[in-house]
């Protein structure tokens, strides 16, 4: 079993992502766009469509949350971006939920298992 598959069983088990959700390695992936919503998220959240792209480029994990709708996640924080380059969401670490915060401890725990 890989990392990837590895965080997405562990998530699953938390209940924390739910079929058909899966985690997969991410994949580059450049900002073309904003919906409405990520604009509203840049100014409710203090972001910038750098630090979303920024969260892309350093990603931990992508989530393929459906055919073409994916959350990348990095340390800093996450942005739910399509495949074509359309930015839905930003959420700066410091903008996390208590779930965020428990998929990031999740996904660092496998991370640093996978490492010893």
């Amino acid at each position: 079993m890989n990392v990837y598959e590895m965080i997405d069983k562990k998530l699953k088990e938390a209940n924390i992502i739910h079929e058909p959700s899966k985690v997969l390695k991410p994949k580059p992936i450049k900002i073309k766009g904003c919906a409405k919503h990520a604009l509203q998220r840049f100014v409710d959240r203090k972001a910038t469509e750098e630090m979303a792209q920024h969260y892309i480029d350093t990603a931990l994990i992508m989530i393929k949350e459906s055919k073409d709708k994916y959350e990348f996640v990095s340390e800093d924080g996450s942005s739910v971006i399509l495949e074509y380059g359309k930015l839905l969401t930003v959420i700066p670490r410091d903008n996390y939920t208590v779930e965020q915060e428990a998929k990031m401890e999740v996904i660092l725990s496998c991370l640093r298992s996978m490492t010893m």
